[in-house]
């Protein structure tokens, strides 16, 4: 039996392999984003305080 949403939009569900290559790009991303707001902490100087996003 075929999950609903596959049904009404007429698709089908996504192997492994497209899984696993989502969760690779989303962990680089993550690992990239942390990177950049660690080297933009490292090298503000006192005078340009880095604000943390609201």
């Amino acid at each position: 039996m075929l999950p609903a949403g596959n049904w009404l939009f007429g698709t089908t569900p996504v192997g492994p392999e497209v899984w696993l290559l989502a969760v690779l790009f989303a962990a680089s991303m993550w690992i990239l984003e942390e990177a950049r707001k660690l080297w933009l902490r490292r090298t503000a100087r006192p005078d340009q305080a880095v604000e943390p996003a609201q």
